[in-house]
């Protein structure tokens, strides 16, 4: 953000300069605090700058009985349970809330390898959710003897993903023999 905007900003957030909307009789969630805050919130330059009943601008809603909601953030999902692609999961879950998900693409991973990843990768580039995948830990899940699967992934296509910006952390554990003979160790 350059020095202009910056300075544009802070003037709208300290009140003086007008916001560029905002949105009256409005009912904050504070998720941080556990709160509702009501009053008006000042919008300027697509961020939310402050609280307060004194803002101004020429954009005036009034929310009178409505609540307004940060962005929900999903920690964990499978969206091959859903049965839809990246970009259809997106256009559901976002009217409703929801902007981010870290989802872990486990199934599909364990089925069709990196080739399913990059799918998953392209797809979410056609919606507005934030889609941050996780690399999914044992692929395959378990030793051949209990499960078959489709592909095998090697420390190399791990680090390749992150690499990539594909995948930004490593997914849930899911090869239970091994992590029962691990908590036995301890």
């Amino acid at each position: 953000m350059d020095k202009t905007t910056l300075k544009q900003l802070i003037d709208q957030a300290a009140g003086r300069q007008a916001a560029d909307m905002v949105i009256k009789n409005a009912k904050v969630v504070d998720v941080y605090n556990g709160r509702i805050i009501e009053g008006t919130l000042a919008i300027g330059n697509g961020r939310f700058l402050g609280i307060s009943d004194d803002y101004l601008a020429p954009k005036v809603i009034d929310a009178r009985g409505q609540y307004v909601v940060p962005g929900l953030i999903d920690p964990h999902i499978h969206i091959e349970s859903a049965n839809v692609s990246p970009a259809v999961f997106g256009s559901l879950v976002t009217p409703h809330g929801t902007t981010t998900i870290l989802a872990d693409p486990h199934e599909i991973v364990n089925v069709a390898g990196m080739r399913g990843l990059e799918y998953m990768v392209a797809s979410a580039k056609k919606t507005a959710l934030d889609i941050k995948y996780t690399m999914p830990s044992c692929v395959p899940t378990a030793n051949p003897t209990l499960e078959t699967s489709g592909a095998v992934i090697t420390a190399a296509e791990i680090q390749d993903s992150y690499d990539r910006n594909h995948t930004y952390g490593l997914a849930e554990f899911m090869n239970y023999p091994v992590l029962s003979m691990l908590m036995m160790a301890f």
